[in-house]
């Protein structure tokens, strides 16, 4: 036998033990039962309405015959949901069922395949909700035992976590906290889409404001991933941002579309932000998100941004009983009420007399002018950073 037949033999041997290797290490998927009591009972709404709980909407978690054809719907339901496919009741059929099979970021059983996702968004904003527990975190860093308080508000039922996003809670059912169901009976939806992002994005995202469907953006159909594309922003890069306030953490900019711009935007860009000509009025929040103190203006005000120019700024919910006691308002002046931010209610605006005197007035004292007062400021030493400087607050035209 000559080398090149050795060569062969040794290939050969070699692809096949490998292919041995691999069915040991990889785990087993089982296919879909054609008997499977899940099945049964999940593509037919008249058993969905029989076995359902009070106040559950069957309609909700009816599975559609497209989903059977699918690459995923190839698979047994239990493959993913554990649970029993062959018992006859829905108690014995639910006994150790896993309702959502990525609360762990993806990586059992997303990750078996799109591992280069869920690696990187075990540590995403999304996952691990960090920007709103550390906020909270500074917010009561004042009080005794705050940090171990911020993080039992943010972690209890029906509170922050509900924010919490799994690979399932966006792709295959609405979020938790706008009470579950499947988005497309069990299919598997990419999420690029207006109607999606609205069944998904702005159940979490409350603080877009109710008046973002009247963003020039909205009304012409874009969806939320159109602007916001990136997908280590969405899915995350592998860096665990403290807040979604950290370079890199938010990646879209006006910038990426809006690339040639001349005339009246040359002569602003370097003092004001695009949100503060763009933005209409915006949801301010001066109360707890639940409870008696809650209290939600549309309002939008102009102040000193980070970056030296002047931008949009709304206010953070915050009261004395927020955590369901009586605290000294004094304890959480750790950080600013308000928050720069751009508002989703960005307008195409003209250049004319009538829009350019909101900010180009000579009293800026009036009550209904758009910037920032000290009079606003509830904890003034943390805030007072926040005022446009007399000297560069615009003029009269």
């Amino acid at each position: 036998m000559n080398s090149s037949r050795w060569i062969i033999v040794f290939i050969v041997i070699f692809a096949v033990l490998a292919g041995l290797w691999y069915l040991s290490v990889t785990p087993r998927r089982e296919l879909a039962e054609p008997t499977s009591s899940c099945v049964n009972c999940h593509t037919n709404l008249d058993s969905l309405n029989t076995a359902k709980a009070k106040d559950v909407e069957a309609r909700n978690y009816l599975v559609k015959n497209s989903f059977h054809n699918s690459q995923h719907g190839k698979l047994a339901c239990t493959t993913c949901h554990s649970g029993n496919s062959k018992a006859n009741t829905k108690t014995e059929a639910h006994k150790g069922i896993t309702v959502d099979p990525t609360a762990d970021g993806g990586s059992n059983k997303c990750g078996e395949c799109h591992n280069k996702i869920t690696d990187k968004f075990v540590s995403s904003l999304h996952y691990t909700i960090n920007g709103i527990q550390n906020k909270l975190i500074t917010r009561m860093s004042k009080i005794e035992n705050g940090e171990q308080v911020a993080k039992e508000v943010v972690h209890a039922k029906d509170s922050c976590i509900g924010c919490h996003a799994t690979c399932g809670q966006c792709h295959i059912s609405e979020p938790d906290i706008h009470g579950g169901g499947l988005l497309a009976g069990h299919d598997f939806v990419r999420a690029n889409t207006l109607e999606h992002n609205e069944k998904t994005c702005s159940f979490c995202h409350h603080s877009i404001g109710p008046d973002y469907k009247t963003d020039v953006h909205h009304a012409q159909g874009y969806s939320c991933v159109q602007c916001h594309n990136d997908p280590n922003e969405v899915h995350g890069s592998g860096v665990a941002y403290k807040s979604m306030d950290d370079k890199g953490a938010i990646t879209a900019k006006c910038s990426d579309c809006h690339t040639d711009l001349g005339g009246i935007h040359k002569t602003h860009m370097d003092l004001v932000s695009c949100s503060a000509c763009h933005a209409g009025p915006y949801e301010s929040c001066y109360g707890c998100h639940k409870g008696d103190a809650q209290k939600t203006i549309r309002l939008v005000r102009l102040g000193a941004g980070q970056d030296g120019r002047i931008t949009t700024f709304t206010h953070t919910p915050i009261s004395s009983d927020m955590f369901g006691s009586n605290l000294d308002i004094s304890q959480l002046a750790t950080k600013p009420s308000w928050i720069e931010i751009t508002p989703h209610t960005i307008k195409a605006v003209q250049s004319d007399q009538e829009f350019c005197v909101k900010c180009h007035t000579d009293n800026h004292r009036k009550t209904d002018d758009i910037f920032l007062k000290r009079d606003e400021l509830l904890f003034p030493n943390v805030e007072e950073k926040l005022l446009v400087p007399e000297g560069k607050l615009p003029k009269a035209l």
